[in-house]
């Protein structure tokens, strides 16, 4: 595993695509719930992508890649008040690292799940290396604004 103290938006400003955990709840208006940590970091920087999200959501697609962003979003979730389940964020991550190794791109990742999801990063650290053991990837340790609003 490549974990680094990098905040996660300038490891994306290199080239790198960014995954971001979220949650696999709409508004009344249809768009995702990108309330907070990274994914309301992620809605204000790129407009929009919670009405991308929420449309993707209700196909029944709950990860959905930005390729125009460089975005990953990765449900830890079901509800925004709910811990991350484990086994989500183990489905996240193949379906993250399928299409990755299948572009051929690199990642900067989360600790999925950890942050507002309360998951303990000795267990999903393993999963995370498992799924992304085909694909160039780091871990980005919180750092500086790394869950803040975007700069």
């Amino acid at each position: 595993m490549n974990e680094q103290a990098v905040d996660i938006w300038e490891a994306w400003a290199t080239g790198r695509w960014a995954v971001i955990p979220t949650n696999c709840q709409t508004r009344p208006d249809g768009r995702a719930v990108m309330g907070a940590g990274l994914a309301k970091a992620a809605a204000a920087r790129f407009s929009g992508i919670d009405r991308s999200y929420g449309r993707a959501l209700a196909r029944g697609e709950v990860n959905l890649a930005l390729p125009a962003h460089r975005l990953l979003l990765a449900p830890t979730k079901d509800h925004w008040s709910d811990p991350s389940s484990l086994d989500l964020v183990a489905s996240s991550c193949h379906a993250v690292a399928a299409y990755a190794f299948r572009r051929n791109v690199s990642l900067v990742v989360p600790k999925l799940g950890c942050g507002l999801g309360g998951l303990d990063w000795a267990d999903v650290g393993p999963v995370v290396d498992d799924a992304f053991a085909c694909v160039d990837y780091v871990i980005a340790a919180p750092v500086g604004t790394a869950h803040g609003p975007p700069t």
